[in-house]
């Protein structure tokens, strides 16, 4: 009989594991405007992810309420499967830590191929030149943040997106500053209205290392995979919900018959399209 109470304990090692590492990793896609669903997608679906353009005339003592109205636009995101799988050993499978250290490196793989993908569309060529253009992150000063406030002012939304070591140029010399959360996630900082930084930057343009953007600069669209076929080696199955930012990740363990070993794996259907030019300054680091 198959021990039903060790496989439970796995999963959910996995399943907190996903929660913890992602909601944190993932926090800059907050940034963005989102279509996250438990939607079935398969490999390359576009997915049209509404973009509000303009919204309705105001009317002074109206006689007619039917008249105007908002303005949406869709970005078309095609979507890709991005997995991330691993082996379990006895060993591991017998120690709980060792599971979620495993499932963390993996999710951190799959995180940074998330962002990779997110962050595909920031490029000059898609917003134009760099706002804030400086030599190294020391550069960067509360007056370089006014000056992406500013070119940004008049967005429905103004979040910043930096590098680590631009982020840490930020952090209070003291106990009387003002604190910044350790998972990234952080509000009404230099009055962005999120303030976020990110390590990865492989995706974007060359030299940018951060931005402000309002939601509908970038478009991202997820679901998760279709279900597998091979029910009967599948031990468990299950999508998981990412905290506040609600992406879908979908969640395997297997039995290997070839090795008798399990295996494990986390999967999402991701993808990611410039939306409206205008809504994002870029900042970068040009030595």
């Amino acid at each position: 009989m198959a021990n039903t109470f060790a496989s439970d304990l796995v999963v959910d090692s996995l399943r907190d594991a996903a929660i913890t590492t992602l909601s944190s990793r993932l926090a800059p896609l907050n940034a963005f405007s989102r279509d996250f669903s438990a939607d079935q997608l398969r490999p390359l679906a576009v997915v049209q992810v509404p973009i509000a353009s303009a919204g309705a005339s105001v009317q002074t003592n109206a006689t007619n309420f039917e008249s105007g109205d908002s303005t949406l636009t869709n970005a078309a995101v095609s979507v890709s499967q991005y997995s991330a799988s691993f082996a379990l050993t006895n060993a591991e499978i017998n120690q709980g830590f060792r599971i979620e250290q495993l499932a963390a490196k993996n999710l951190r793989q799959l995180a940074n191929k998330i962002i990779d993908v997110a962050l595909a569309p920031v490029t000059t060529a898609n917003f134009g030149s760099a706002v804030v253009d400086v030599d190294t992150a020391g550069d960067v000063t509360a007056a370089s943040l006014k000056t992406l406030w500013a070119a940004l002012k008049d967005g429905t939304e103004r979040n910043l997106v930096v590098d680590g070591s631009i982020y840490a140029q930020f952090l209070p010399s003291n106990l009387d500053g003002f604190s910044l959360a350790g998972n990234g996630r952080n509000a009404g900082i230099y009055g962005f209205d999120g303030f976020y930084f990110n390590n990865r930057w492989d995706g974007a343009g060359a030299t940018i290392k951060g931005f402000a953007a309002s939601p509908e600069a970038i478009a991202l669209a997820s679901g998760v995979p279709v279900s597998s076929p091979v029910a009967d080696d599948m031990i468990a199955q299950e999508t998981i919900t990412i905290g506040d930012l609600g992406l879908q990740v979908q969640m395997s363990m297997w039995s290997s018959r070839a090795t008798r070993s399990l295996w494990a794996s986390y999967d999402v259907m991701f993808g990611a399209a410039k939306g409206d030019g205008s809504a994002l300054k870029i900042l970068a680091l040009t030595p």
